[in-house]
């Protein structure tokens, strides 16, 4: 899964909030997506996380804050969670161009409904505006 050539920018490959998600990704293994090809290739990747978010917009910390409250929730007296957002979402580069996307990114969207998390929050590219979807 970690050598599944990539198109994030080298500056995320070195985001101090970003790093301690991953380093702690075992703790969040049931919001992790791997799609394999028919050979076992990885071929897209998805990870999120699980946090408590409070009142009905994303906090103003954005993708570290919601990371970070993530983090927290896991240790001992930290909030249950209500949302999840969007980490990393990646398709290998070469099959970005494909006329559909790997039939495991249906599964991206029942993931939150299946762990009792009521909702997806996610941002697709830096200036996009927070979109919700409740299940």
């Amino acid at each position: 899964m970690w050598a599944m050539p990539s198109s994030w920018p080298e500056f995320m490959l070195h985001d101090p909030i970003g790093n301690g998600y991953y380093a702690a990704l075992d703790l969040f293994a049931e919001h992790v997506l791997v799609c394999f090809d028919e050979t076992g290739d990885v071929v897209a990747k998805a990870f999120s996380v699980p946090f408590h978010l409070d009142g009905g917009d994303l906090p103003a910390d954005g993708w570290d804050g919601v990371v970070r409250r993530g983090l927290a929730g896991r240790l001992p007296g930290g909030r249950e969670p209500n949302a999840v957002s969007a980490v990393e979402i990646a398709v290998r580069p070469d099959m970005q161009a494909a006329a559909s996307p790997p039939r495991c990114w249906q599964r991206c969207a029942t993931t939150p409904a299946a762990s009792g998390t009521p909702s997806w929050w996610h941002r697709y590219g830096p200036a996009a505006r927070p979109t919700r979807t409740s299940r």
